[in-house]
């Protein structure tokens, strides 16, 4: 694989009961932790931390992988309140079913928990040998 072959993820905080969703860009801890586990962030371009972002906007970038940070409540109803948008069964990540719900405190702010969080992903995401 090339480097152009990269999968590529986009890591997101949903709003559950509707809503606005953020996007992580280049200068989040998210961008490194994808990054190291293999991944291209599909909103490296943006230099913002944290960001709005529509869905319309994720479709056109149409990630192989979601992650779904949240702070507290169940896991399945913040996948939900993403998986359950008209159009979401379009992007490739919800498609195939790589979605991964995660406590936002294992990505952000920079921590001993980011590298758990790191390991998490790739635990999740493995490319089989």
């Amino acid at each position: 694989m090339g480097t152009g072959d990269k999968r590529t993820a986009a890591v997101l905080y949903p709003t559950v009961g509707g809503g606005v969703t953020y996007a992580y860009g280049s200068t989040s801890m998210a961008h490194p932790q994808l990054e190291a586990a293999g991944f291209t962030n599909v909103f490296a371009e943006s230099k913002e931390r944290v960001f709005e972002v529509t869905l319309e906007e994720l479709l056109g970038r149409n990630p192989d992988v979601l992650i779904l940070l949240y702070s507290d409540g169940d896991p399945k109803a913040v996948e939900q309140a993403v998986t359950s948008l008209p159009g979401t069964e379009k992007l490739k990540a919800v498609a195939s079913g790589n979605v991964l719900p995660q406590l936002f405190n294992f990505t952000e702010p920079p921590s001993p928990l980011s590298v758990d969080g790191l390991e998490k992903i790739v635990t999740r995401f493995q490319a089989p040998a």
